[in-house]
């Protein structure tokens, strides 16, 4: 809550930023606010005042898929300290809805966000990843060439062609950089910027690594 103190002659009328003519405001969510008072001659004061402690908070909990081309994950989120009801987003998705339960999701990373009903927003992030037990790491094939220019192969993967499920590239702050959800005899990296880049290649019950540069 923000109070506004004055003292003038005559009637005080007070204005705030958010539309308010009240002497206290209430219910507010995180930011700068300004109250513009003005007395019966005319007399005029502006002040500001900022709202920091951001009380609406997200916590989730999730079921990872139960295989690598499963999409049977789910992610459960709920929201303290702020004003019901609230407005569930989840991203990728971007939908809201009054549904705090996502279900049928693949590996990934998502994004949960929660609106409540003065505007407030407060969002978490979430991986949903396959089993570790139920993946192989494995280390044949190449990245050729390497350096690469604009496009790469993936050398003695062949197999790969009807096992695949995803492919995603990182670049090296670990931050993806491409997503890849087809197999293709050519991939394409001409519109990433020079640097070290990590790619992760998901094959059904298998998982691969790899490393190139980017000239």
């Amino acid at each position: 809550m923000l109070t506004a103190n004055a003292y003038g002659s005559g009637t005080i009328t007070y204005a705030w930023s958010i539309g308010a003519n009240t002497q206290n405001i209430s219910s507010l969510c995180p930011g700068i606010y300004w109250v513009t008072i003005t007395d019966s001659t005319g007399c005029q004061a502006t002040d500001t005042a900022g709202v920091y402690n951001d009380s609406l908070t997200v916590t989730t909990s999730f079921t990872n898929p139960s295989c690598a081309s499963c999409s049977d994950g789910v992610i459960v989120a709920s929201a303290t300290d702020g004003v019901p009801p609230y407005t569930f987003t989840l991203i990728p998705g971007g939908i809201p809805t009054g549904l705090n339960t996502f279900s049928g999701l693949p590996a990934g990373n998502y994004q949960v966000c929660i609106t409540d009903a003065i505007g407030c927003a407060s969002c978490t992030d979430d991986t949903l990843t396959t089993q570790v037990s139920d993946l192989i790491t494995i280390q044949q094939g190449i990245v050729f060439p390497n350096p690469v220019r604009n496009e790469f192969v993936l050398k003695a993967f062949d197999f790969a062609k009807s096992k695949f499920v995803s492919m995603a590239i990182y670049d090296a702050a670990g931050k993806e950089a491409m997503a890849i959800n087809s197999w293709k005899d050519r991939f394409n990296v001409e519109g990433l910027a020079p640097g070290i880049y990590s790619i992760k290649l998901l094959c059904e019950k298998e998982v691969a690594f790899f490393r190139f540069v980017k000239e």
